[in-house]
Order: C-alpha cells, then structure tokens, then sequence
C-alpha cells in the first residue's frame, strides 16, 4: 500500500518496515535465484514506499520475461514507468545489519513485508466497514458485505505448502497403513451403503457430490440416510435446507432411525413402544454431531460464510445442501441459469478443497425425464448439467421404477443408484432397497447394521 497515511486520521502511523523493505530489494539484485520464493508472497502493493513497489514490479516484469533481474534491467523497467529512481544510489543507502544477505533472511524479510502489508488491508478495511456501517441502512447487507472482504482478505494472505515428495510419499504410506489395519477401508466417509462405497470408496474430503432425480425418487431419503450414518460414525455433519424447516428434517431422520412410518411421527399417532423407541433414538440423534440450517433462499457467499463458522466451531466432515438451485448467486443476477450454476458449482468445489470437507448437494432433473419412454436419467438431464459435470467430483442419479408404475402397493421397491460421473474411480450401477413407510434405505439382502443398537 502507498504511503496515503489514510490511519493518521485516527493519529496512528499504518505498520511498516522499510529496513526489511530495502532488504527484499537488494537481496535479489544480488540473488536472482531467491525471486521465485517470494514473488508468492509479495506483490507491488506489498510495499508501503511507492518507489520500493515500483522496484519490486520493475522486478517481476523481468522474471516474467526470463530476463536477469539486475541494477540494468530493472533500472531499465523503473524508467518505462518515468520514475525517477536511481536505483543503484538508492538501495545501498540502506543496509540491514550492516552485512550480506543469506537466502533465508532475504525470505525472512520477505515474510516481515507481506505482514504489515496485510496489517494495513486490515486497517483500511476496518475504515471501510466502518464507514459503510454510518451509511448503511440495512445492517445485514453491511455485515455479509463486510464478512466477505474479509475472507478475500484472508484468501489472498493464505500461504501455500510446497512439500518434497518425500514427505509426500511418507504421508501416502502413512495412509495406506492406516487402510489396511482397518480392513482395506477407502480413504471416503462411508455412506452406509457398501455396494455404493465399494464404486466411491465413500465421500472424500475436498470433494463435491452431487446427488440428483426427480421428484419422488428418494433424494431427500437417501441424502437423510448418509447423514444418519455419518453423525452416528462421530463425522460432525451440518444439514442445510433450503426448502424444509429443521423440524420437519428431524421428523425424517427419526423415523429412518427408529424405523416406524413417517405418518405416525407427523400425527402423533403412536403406541407405547412406539414412544421408548422414539426417546432411544432421540437420545442417539442428540448426542451426535448433526447440525441444522434451514434459511431459505441463500445466496453462496452466506452459504460459505456458514460453513466455515461450523468449521471452525465444531470441525464438521460433511455438508449437504438441500437444494442447489434454491441457492441465489446475486452476483450474477442477470447471467442466466447455467452462469449462476457455474458460479455456485465453482464456489462449493473451491470450499470443499479450502476446508477438506465432504459436500453433498442434492439437484434436481428436467422434467423431459418424465416424458420419455425410458425414464431412466442421465447427466444430460441434470439441470444445467454442464456447469456441474465440471465442477463436480462425483455425481449420482436416483431412479425409482415404481415412481413411474400405477398401482404398485407394496411398501418396498428398488432404488438405482446410477454413479454417472467419478473423478476419483469406477462409474457403475447398483440398487437399493427402499422403505417408503419409513423412508429408510439399505443394501439389497443385508440388515440394517446401521440402526441397530
């Protein structure tokens, strides 16, 4: 940041260091080598004299163009901007610590500039809060407004590991250890389903699943089902509706639990061990780590911004939307349905790798499905289906034959399970048995180990 003195108005000088300044500077005239270390972490804003950030650009111009980066050509770059910097004369006024500079103090200071850079955006964005805070009249627009330049903030500050591959490799093994003493478990969070995670080798941290059909296909069940078994499996799971209040959610997730009809929740209409194993299940469901949003009509920052509060506060592995397209990107009011859903599609990828969380969104299908003769879905028919095939890691079609068939009074039918995109291994089929009394799910010819106990 320029030297504008925007702080003095509170009587305060911004933070800055021009010793470490000049020594960034004069270290890489004199060590070229040392520049690809820290150009990810400075930039010409970075310093606080206007000359040292005129350098510093003057300096990155030359790297970019693979030429030296020396007193010529830097001096050289500094007069295309018509400053009058004498550069030689200039960085050797000035000499921290009176000797040479090794590679690690030049990084040092480095990191020294690139701290009070950000200690003067946090000022500067403390005096804009603040006088957005005297003008605005709707407090909670300031406040999403002001959230979000602060994660900006806190993005373009992050640092980045560059490992070796040798403690890469290490932490590979370590992973590979610990998958075969727990019995060639996948690297995923289970769903619950083993035919499914035998294709998905479950949920994987930093990835975006997304789980689409049409209505009356069992998405809300099945999405309700994996989080039954990752808060039961003490995975930290936030449930965001978009559509259902929280209440109605948890009438749902007992009776998957609990395994008596959905009806009988929502009436009342209970026998007395009906009720025991109610409370049973209730106390489970308490004491798991399952949290609820139900706002409706988000728009992705909030979304974001609500994510990471439950990161930070209870460490959560998974998150499932429910629905994406309830999701209002206002960013892009007038960019059309598949600009929104690429902004929001790249916006849920990017904090699922930010955060190494698990997220699942549940999307629905076009009603063209409907109309053909094969109801079956593909990805064709997700709702535009190009901006999430992109971003997506892994995507799920739900199918129900008897959704489709009059007539068909049975209370359990097949669910397939189509895996129509995998990033991460097998594409495939497989079915599940539905409980439509009880919106319970499982494994064709299995129990339910899940619920039991």
């Amino acid at each position: 940041m320029p030297m504008d003195f925007e702080s003095l108005a509170h009587g305060k000088i911004p933070p800055f260091d021009l010793l470490a300044e000049h020594a960034v500077l004069e270290g890489v005239l004199r060590n070229n080598a040392i520049f690809h270390e820290i150009i990810d972490l400075l930039n010409r804003q970075s310093f606080y004299h206007p000359d040292h950030g005129a350098i510093f650009a003057a300096m990155t111009t030359c790297y970019d163009n693979n030429e030296p980066i020396d007193a010529n050509t830097v001096q050289t770059a500094v007069e295309a901007e018509n400053r009058n910097i004498c550069l030689r004369e200039y960085l050797h006024t000035c000499t921290p610590e009176g000797g040479s500079l090794s590679p690690r103090d030049i990084v040092k200071y480095a990191e020294q500039v690139r701290d009070k850079a950000t200690l003067r955006s946090l000022i500067q964005l403390g005096n804009k809060i603040a006088t957005m805070a005297y003008n605005s009249q709707a407090p909670l627009v300031t406040l999403n407004e002001a959230e979000k330049e602060l994660f900006e903030l806190k993005r373009k500050t992050k640092t980045f590991d560059k490992p070796a591959a040798s403690e890469v490799i290490m932490s590979v093994l370590d992973t590979i250890n610990s998958k075969f003493k727990q019995g060639n478990a996948g690297p995923g969070l289970k769903t619950g389903f083993e035919d499914l995670d035998s294709l998905l080798s479950g949920l994987r941290k930093g990835s975006l699943t997304v789980l689409a059909g049409r209505p009356g296909n069992c998405i809300q069940p099945f999405a309700l089902n994996v989080v039954l078994k990752a808060a039961l499996s003490n995975v930290p799971t936030f449930y965001v509706s978009l559509d259902k209040h929280h209440d109605r959610i948890m009438e749902k997730l007992l009776a998957i639990h609990v395994g008596i009809p959905i009806m009988k929740i929502q009436t009342g209409q209970l026998v007395e061990d009906d009720w025991l194993e109610l409370y049973k299940s209730a106390g489970r469901i308490s004491r798991s780590g399952l949290f609820f949003d139900s706002a409706p009509a988000l728009s992705p920052f909030e979304i974001s911004s609500r994510i990471r509060h439950m990161k930070n506060e209870h460490d959560i592995g998974l998150v499932v939307i429910d629905r994406v397209q309830l999701i209002k990107d206002m960013e892009h009011p007038a960019g059309g349905l598949e600009q929104e859903a690429a902004a929001i599609s790249r916006a849920l990828k990017h904090l699922a790798s930010e955060l190494n969380i698990s997220i699942l969104v549940l999307s629905e299908l076009n009603s063209e499905v409907d109309e053909r003769q094969d109801n079956e879905p593909k990805l064709s028919d997700l709702l535009c289906h190009g901006a999430y095939e992109q971003a997506a890691d892994t995507i799920l079609l739900l199918y129900r034959d008897a959704e489709y068939y009059e007539g068909d009074e049975s209370l359990t039918d097949g669910v397939d399970v189509h895996v129509a995109k995998n990033r991460y291994g097998l594409c495939g089929k497989i079915e599940l048995l539905f409980h439509r009394d009880c919106l319970r799910l499982r494994d064709l010819g299995t129990g339910d180990p899940l619920f039991n106990g």
